[in-house]
C-alpha cells in the first residue's frame, strides 16, 4: 500500500504553479507539433501542386504528341496511297507523214510508270493547223468510253490522221512558220 502523503507540506500555491508549468508545456509541446503538422500537411500540399502541374504538363505534352503522330500517320499513309496507285503520262508524241499529198498522222503513246493497273477511260488525240497556238485548247467529240487496263511499266500508244492531205500552199506557210501544226490530246484514267 502506498503511504499517504503528508497533507501538511502541501502547498495550494505550489501545486497551481506545478500545474501551470505542466499546462504551460503541455501547450507548447502541443504548438510546437502543430507547426510541425502544419508545416508537413504544407509540404504535402505543395508536393501535390507540383505533381498535378508535372501531370498537366504531361497530358498537354502527350496530346501535342500524339497530334504530331496521327499528323505524321495521315501523311505517311497518303505517301503510301499515293506511290501504290498508277500514274500515266504521255511519253511520246509523234507527228508523222508531213509531206505534200498526205495525211498527217498523230502517234502518242502513254505510259504507266505507278504501281498499279490503271482503266484508261477516254483518250483523244488532235491534229490542228493554224496561224499560231491557241493559248486555251478545246476537246470536241470527245470519244465514248472504251475501257482499256494499262498495267504498271506498260505504254499503249493512241492515234489520229488529219482531215486532208497537206497542199504545196500549207506546206509553204508551214515552213516559213506562218502557220502551226501541232498536236495535242488528253488521257482520262483511274484506278480500277
Amino acid at each position: 500500500m502506498a503511504e499517504p502523503r503528508d497533507i501538511e507540506h502541501y502547498d495550494p500555491e505550489e501545486a497551481n504553479r506545478q500545474l501551470r508549468a505542466m499546462l504551460q508545456n503541455t501547450v507548447r509541446e502541443a504548438h510546437r507539433i502543430g507547426r510541425w503538422l502544419v508545416l508537413a500537411q504544407l509540404g504535402v500540399a505543395a508536393a501535390t501542386v507540383v505533381l498535378l502541374c508535372f501531370t498537366g504538363v504531361t497530358v498537354w505534352l502527350t496530346s501535342q504528341q500524339m497530334a504530331t503522330v496521327r499528323t505524321s500517320i495521315e501523311q505517311a499513309l497518303q505517301q503510301f496511297n499515293l506511290s501504290q496507285r498508277p500514274w500515266v503520262a504521255v511519253t511520246d508524241l509523234r507527228l508523222i507523214d508531213v509531206e505534200i499529198g498526205k495525211k498527217p498522222h498523230a502517234v502518242m503513246r502513254l505510259a504507266n510508270k505507278g504501281l498499279t493497273p490503271a482503266k484508261l477511260r477516254r483518250t483523244r488525240l488532235y491534229i490542228q493547223i493554224q496561224r499560231e497556238l491557241p493559248t486555251e485548247f478545246s476537246y470536241p467529240y470527245v470519244s465514248l468510253p472504251s475501257p482499256a487496263i494499262l498495267l504498271p511499266d506498260s505504254s499503249e500508244s493512241v492515234s489520229t490522221d488529219y482531215l486532208t492531205a497537206i497542199s504545196q500552199q500549207i506546206m509553204t506557210a508551214l515552213d516559213s512558220g506562218q502557220m502551226q501544226l501541232f498536236a495535242y490530246g488528253f488521257a482520262e484514267y483511274e484506278d480500277p
